[in-house]
């Protein structure tokens, strides 16, 4: 019969001479297809069922031949070819040895497996969903032939009571019961066969639990009421029904076992996996079993370690506690307590119901010395650092250090978060010049992120300095004088002059835009020009009727296309990579200067443009085209969200101090508005001027 051979090389520093494994002996086709149709009739012919076996052989024509010594000489012709068998007439020789060879007996038939080691049996308990009938016949036939198939796994594990569970075929999972109550010993052979688990740790109950039949669960637990508790360890038939949500029969396997084990994949327990899924069953869970909130798994974790990781938790941990009032307390593996697991996910609300049943867990510290507040800083979760902030009960680790010595302000200053840094400097409690265990304090740390080279005056690392410098943060061991020293790196001057290069590319598109809106808008007036017929023909029609906001609008439109011109041509020297880097910097620098005054001048350009055109009919709309363009210059040049944060943080440690830094900030930004001084004092001058 064909066989498989599954020998493989010896590995390395294993014994050559151990016996190769056993060849696999594949099922004959036809035995397959009858198990897998459930055809009876034809596994009783190839099985030999009856009192006359029946076996197809082939038959040869034969020619017999009287030979001197008194025998005879059979001569079959088979395929064109000649055999000759010696028969002697006496008898000595065996009759029959002309024909085929014998056919193979039942059970060696039997013997036969598919690739995956099922046998017969294996396949008609997977494969008995319809005509249910002729399968049970056809187990029956098999069983009577090699009983010992019953209890033979595949290569998975799998018995065929398992391949009948996950086949949902109750009847097929009935007749293996019986045929096994049947055997010698009865009562020990059905447990064993039921409690066999595959190499997933699994029983056939577990394969029903996943088919979702009732019937066969029942069945089950019937010849095996304590079913439920195997395995002992890894996943229960109780924690998959829960994790695919079959609560019904969660609750049957609990009728009939309440001893029932409750564990889970890697030390967890049916809990963890309840909370992840429905909080009502979690409830009866605990109602069952209240030890399951004091279990943890592999990690350490408990099950509050969970809940306060979703977003959910709230509602369910004053349950937990009660169950287990100490929960708060337990850290896992890596000393982390369930309220750094809130923090780590920005559970405000789990952090409020841990607090307000356990107010000590808030100087709980890992093992790298973070309380919740260094957590929550590291993951950017902003409702619980304003919580932290704002709540007198939590003022105790404000200032509080990790293994490091850093503080909160420290992290939040080292990962440039402006937001989390201007939250706690409006908290008065909070010390700005602590020094961490490398005697750095958070404007030391400041200092090390201030970007080398160009950069925008209103990106986080820079506000965030200015305003630890403002809210009179001190440094520490080293003074302000050594950090060049300490820390001043050598400017890359390969990636400075590609970053003025990309820059000079979109700021030049920009520039070029404006001095082509700005030419075209200083000959396309609003009102038109004076007819050639006219006194003073081919003038400006509204100069008289609005003089001053008219020689606004011309003065606004070419300082527009002046300064627009004047930033495209330093763009185009800082954009050459043969003149030297510092003067391309100050190219870049100026242009900017220059193409951020072109931006407010079209501005006033077009808003005063808009003012002429409608003031004579739509006076409060051309009030309001006025304020908006102007609010919107704002916008894009002060950055104002940046320049809010800092100066709320500031307002409330500084009080009437903040004043003064308001107007620094306006004065270093003068520069930017210039032009209106010219666009709206002009006017006034020239249209005095003009009269006089």
């Amino acid at each position: 019969m064909d066989s498989i051979n599954t020998e493989q090389q010896t590995p390395a520093g294993k014994d050559a001479s151990a016996p190769p494994p056993q060849a696999l002996v594949v099922m004959d086709p036809s035995l397959l297809m009858a198990a897998s149709t459930g055809d009876c009739e034809v596994l009783k012919n190839l099985l030999n069922w009856g009192d006359a076996p029946v076996w197809p052989k082939a038959v040869a024509p034969q020619v017999v031949v009287e030979v001197p010594n008194g025998g005879t000489l059979n001569i079959s012709t088979t395929n064109g070819s000649l055999d000759v068998l010696e028969q002697a007439s006496t008898g000595a020789i065996e009759e029959g040895a002309g024909d085929q060879p014998a056919a193979p007996s039942a059970e060696s038939l039997l013997e036969g497996v598919t690739p995956l080691g099922d046998t017969a049996l294996h396949v008609l308990a997977k494969s008995g969903y319809s005509s249910m009938e002729n399968f049970l016949d056809s187990a029956y036939v098999v069983y009577n032939k090699a009983k010992h198939l019953l209890h033979k796994p595949n290569m998975l594990g799998d018995m065929p009571l398992h391949c009948a569970s996950r086949a949902a075929s109750c009847k097929m999972v009935y007749c293996l019961l019986e045929l096994a109550k049947g055997e010698e010993d009865c009562n020990d052979r059905v447990e064993s066969m039921i409690r066999k688990q595959n190499m997933r740790g699994e029983t056939a109950l577990h394969e029903a639990i996943r088919a979702r039949n009732v019937d066969i669960v029942i069945l089950l637990l019937m010849e095996d009421s304590q079913l439920a508790r195997v395995p002992s360890e890894g996943i229960s038939p109780l924690f998959l029904a829960v994790v695919l949500g079959q609560y019904h029969i969660a609750s049957i396997l609990h009728e009939k076992d309440n001893q029932l084990s409750y564990s889970g994949p890697d030390g967890k327990n049916v809990l963890h996996a309840s909370l992840l899924r429905n909080l009502e069953i979690s409830e009866v869970l605990l109602g069952w079993n209240k030890d399951l909130a004091k279990k943890q798994c592999h990690d350490g974790s408990t099950p509050l370690h969970l809940l306060c990781m979703m977003s959910y938790g709230a509602i369910m941990i004053p349950t937990l506690l009660e169950a287990n009032s100490y929960a708060a307390y337990q850290s896992d593996r890596s000393g982390s307590f369930p309220i750094h697991n809130a923090a780590s996910i920005n559970g405000l609300k789990e952090i409020i119901s841990l607090l307000e049943r356990c107010p000590e867990c808030v100087n709980l510290c890992d093992t790298m010395g973070r309380t919740f507040l260094h957590v929550a800083v590291e993951n950017k979760s902003y409702a619980v650092l304003s919580y932290a902030c704002r709540t007198p009960s939590v003022s105790s680790i404000l200032n509080a250090q990790n293994k490091d010595g850093n503080t909160a302000l420290h992290l939040a200053v080292q990962a440039g978060d402006l937001t989390m840094v201007c939250s706690l400097l409006r908290e008065q409690k909070i010390q700005l010049s602590i020094p961490n265990n490398s005697g750095r304090t958070p404007i030391h740390l400041a200092w090390f992120r201030l970007p080398r080279g160009l950069y925008f005056y209103w990106n986080a690392e820079i506000v965030i300095y200015k305003s630890l410098g403002y809210a009179g943060a001190m440094y520490g061991c080293y003074g302000a004088s050594l950090l060049d020293v300490r820390h001043t790196s050598q400017l890359d001057n390969d990636r400075e002059s590609a970053v003025i290069n990309d820059s000079t590319q979109i700021l030049g598109i920009g520039s070029v835009l404006i001095a082509t809106v700005a030419f075209g808008a200083t000959f396309a007036l609003p009102g038109g020009y004076r007819a050639d017929d006219h006194p003073n023909g081919g003038t400006p029609t509204l100069v008289g009727r609005y003089t001053y906001a008219f020689h606004a609008y011309i003065i606004a439109t070419t300082i527009a296309f002046v300064c627009a011109s004047v930033a495209t041509t330093g763009l185009m020297f800082s954009g050459m990579a043969m003149v030297d880097l510092a003067v391309r910097q100050k190219q870049f620098q100026l242009s900017v200067c220059f193409a951020a005054s072109s931006v407010t001048s079209l501005g006033a350009s077009f808003a005063l443009g808009l003012y002429i055109v409608l003031e004579p009919v739509a006076h409060s709309t051309a009030i309001a085209v006025l304020v908006i363009t102007s609010s919107a210059m704002l916008i894009v040049v002060m950055e104002p969200s940046q320049y809010m944060k800092m100066l709320g943080a500031l307002r409330i440690r500084l009080g009437k101090g903040i004043w003064r830094i308001v107007v620094k900030q306006i004065f270093m930004l003068s520069y930017m508005f210039w032009p209106f001084v010219i666009i709206f004092i002009w006017p006034v001058y020239s249209t005095k001027h003009r009269h006089n």
